[in-house]
């Protein structure tokens, strides 16, 4: 998994492993959304696991300690489970809501650290086209990228402390 810093402002990565590994529990300075581009497995988040799947669309808070096992994926020519992840820093909310005040809502949704998010499938789907686009982006079109979405108001559901899967759409 790459290291990322809380000094930079947001960084971009793509993770494919083979079926039956893991990335080990740790933990990030930054938040991190991730993306199941594609495969399955399960995934560790504040000491809960739960199952993950092709489409799906997570957001971890700073600190929280989360890992992910891989499954083998089904098909031909052995694919490997793809993440896609955009890290960015821990004030963010709250700098994008003092400049714009569209982003008002999201200090405020996104305040509670103790609980990861998981998006419902729309959500997901549409955040997850516009991240994987991201790979042929620069640094600053993936900048505004990051910001398309947020603008219009996520629809989310906290996982909650227990966690568990929410329900799509």
């Amino acid at each position: 998994m790459p290291q990322h810093t809380s000094a930079q402002s947001f960084s971009y990565s793509k993770m494919c492993v083979s079926g039956e590994e893991a990335s080990g529990i740790h933990i990030h300075k930054l938040w991190q959304l991730v993306f199941v581009a594609r495969g399955a497995g399960e995934r560790e988040t504040g000491g809960t696991v739960s199952p993950f799947c092709e489409g799906e669309l997570f957001l971890i808070p700073p600190d929280m300690p989360h890992g992910w096992r891989f499954l083998p994926c089904k098909g031909v020519g052995g694919e490997k489970t793809c993440l896609i992840c955009v890290n960015f820093p821990q004030g963010l909310f709250s700098r994008l809501a003092a400049v714009f005040p569209e982003f008002g809502y999201m200090p405020e949704m996104f305040g509670d650290r103790s609980k990861a998010w998981t998006f419902r499938k729309t959500v997901s789907l549409a955040v997850g086209r516009i991240m994987a686009s991201m790979a042929n982006e620069g640094g600053s079109m993936r900048a505004a990228s990051v910001g398309a979405k947020p603008a219009s108001g996520w629809d989310y559901k906290p996982q909650g402390e227990r966690g568990g899967q929410m329900p799509g759409d």
